[in-house]
């Protein structure tokens, strides 16, 4: 039976540091997990960068030893532990799962709406019980989602708890909502969904129209950038995508479906996936302050977190979505989540 999971998850709260009354109003930095090798005091780009490879290779010994061993460690504020997950051991998650998934339904076609010609996919746009538009896809072989269904689920779990992002849902979709034409007939049964979010679009969209063009600096938040390059580097997107909003300046990751790989390989780096935004510059979000808050965000999430985020979604082969597998991505997310810090501070500027 269907029930509702324990997602969305409270945030583990950390202790704060109280702000510094003694400098002008600037963004307040946020504690994080000190690194292997790392000192507590506040590192330097320069620091950082030299000891990239060093951080990042004790971090992969780690991992590597652990992961399958015995457990990786979740560090808090100045590196004590605050959490063990045993990654290797299903049994936390299958006590997660025993509470079921949340499912809403879809109750008719989204009229408004065209379907997305952006991504594989295909997604098609139903209004859903909740009141809510979700973009749908299935998983066949001519409208595929690389990772399976579940890749976009947990993806859009984490992006939604760090405000860069989705939310996504478990959507079930009758047969009468099909079209005649049989173009959605991907889509009957048990899908995921993304949900839309009015005056937003496909940056792609833009290409057509912009073209090359470096004619603003202003038409995103630098902030807003800085946490999408954190994000979808942090999860590996391939093909990334963003919906842009530039009368508010907003910018949100979309499309997800090809995160998660080769979560069976720790790799020796990351590699900064940030896609430049037509019509703007594409140093926006790069500066030192707004990297540290975007990877500050991402350094609270848990392995908890990380683990009740890959909880609670249905089997089946279009959701790629064995025990196995989500404990696999859990830890590739905790281990590319302590070797984010050293690669987005070599990408920044100063």
């Amino acid at each position: 039976m269907v029930t509702a999971c324990r997602w969305p998850i409270v945030s583990q709260s950390h202790d704060q540091d109280p702000p510094d009354t003694t400098t002008p109003p600037t963004r307040q930095a946020r504690s994080r997990r000190a690194l292997p090798g790392e000192s507590t005091n506040p590192p330097t780009r320069a620091l950082l960068t030299s000891q990239r490879d060093l951080v990042t290779h004790t971090i992969k010994d780690r991992y590597t030893e652990e992961v399958h061993a015995s457990h990786p460690r979740c560090f808090g504020k100045n590196g004590a532990n605050v959490e063990v997950v045993h990654w290797a051991d299903s049994s936390r998650l299958r006590a997660l799962d025993a509470s079921g998934y949340v499912l809403i339904r879809a109750v008719s076609p989204a009229g408004s709406q065209s379907p997305s010609v952006w991504t594989l996919s295909k997604p098609h746009p139903f209004v859903c019980d909740d009141g809510h538009i979700y973009w749908c896809k299935g998983n066949t072989v001519g409208a595929p989602v690389q990772q399976g269904l579940s890749a976009e689920l947990i993806a859009g779990r984490l992006a939604d708890r760090l405000g860069v992002g989705g939310p996504c849902a478990i959507v079930q979709v009758d047969e009468r909502l099909a079209p005649a034409d049989g173009s959605a007939g991907r889509l009957v049964g048990i899908v995921v969904g993304s949900r839309h979010h009015e005056g937003m679009a496909n940056a792609r969209t833009w290409i057509p129209i912009l073209g090359s063009s470096r004619f603003s600096t202003d038409l995103i938040d630098p902030l807003e950038r800085a946490k999408v390059v954190a994000f979808q580097t942090w999860v590996g997107a391939e093909d990334a995508q963003v919906l842009v909003d530039f009368l508010d300046r907003k910018l949100l990751s979309i499309d997800h479906g090809g995160c998660f790989a080769q979560v069976e390989r720790l790799p020796d780096r990351l590699n900064v996936v940030a896609i430049d935004i037509p019509g703007t510059d594409p140093n926006i979000g790069r500066q030192i302050d707004l990297v540290e808050e975007a990877v500050s965000q991402i350094e609270s999430i848990s392995d908890q977190d990380l683990l009740e985020a890959v909880s609670c979604i249905p089997e089946g082969v279009i959701w790629n979505a064995s025990a196995d597998r989500r404990l696999a991505i859990a830890a590739w997310l905790a281990y590319r989540r302590d070797c984010l810090r050293a690669t987005l501070i070599e990408w920044a500027v100063d």
